[in-house]
């Protein structure tokens, strides 16, 4: 495949590779700059293609997830510069609870509506005191599966939380 073949190929594909890149990143001018980066690799690294270890969209997929991946990576290195000319405000919810006990029924409204297994999860975790791996032993399921549920249980909380300040 020639370099002519291949720009056809990414024009006939750069939808799916844009949708991919969106789904990624979660906005738009980061996605379309994804996509350059991920253009200029696949014309790069277009000799080290071979059609025996799967199809073209995989492979520009996976290098589309590489150049993500990697740009976290920089980010999260990368220092953080603060003007001391700026204000920082804290970011705080519009109202508090006024009341505690508001705060208490709203938890327990939101784990009564949990489905199993999360549900077990939050009740062995907080109520009864255990770690990540009794919980999943308990429950015969892979501690990193308990361990994303319950991050996602809190994640889950926290959002409701906030949502109905």
């Amino acid at each position: 495949m020639g370099e002519l073949e291949i720009q056809t190929w990414i024009a006939d594909h750069k939808d799916r590779l844009y949708l991919y890149a969106l789904h990624l990143t979660l906005d738009k001018n980061e996605a379309e700059d994804l996509l350059q980066d991920t253009y200029e690799s696949i014309l790069k690294s277009f000799s080290q293609y071979s059609e025996a270890k799967g199809s073209l969209l995989p492979w520009a997929k996976a290098i589309l997830r590489n150049q993500f991946i990697d740009r976290k990576r920089k980010e999260k290195r990368a220092p953080r510069i603060i003007s001391f000319d700026e204000t920082i405000e804290p970011v705080s919810p519009s109202r508090e609870f006024e009341d505690p006990e508001e705060t208490i029924q709203a938890v327990q409204k939101f784990i009564k509506g949990l489905k199993e297994p999360e549900k077990s999860i939050i009740r062995l975790k907080i109520y009864e005191k255990k770690t990540l791996d009794q919980i999943a032993n308990s429950l015969g399921v892979n501690r990193r599966t308990i361990s994303r549920r319950y991050a996602k249980v809190l994640e889950d909380l926290k959002y409701r939380l906030l949502r109905n300040l």
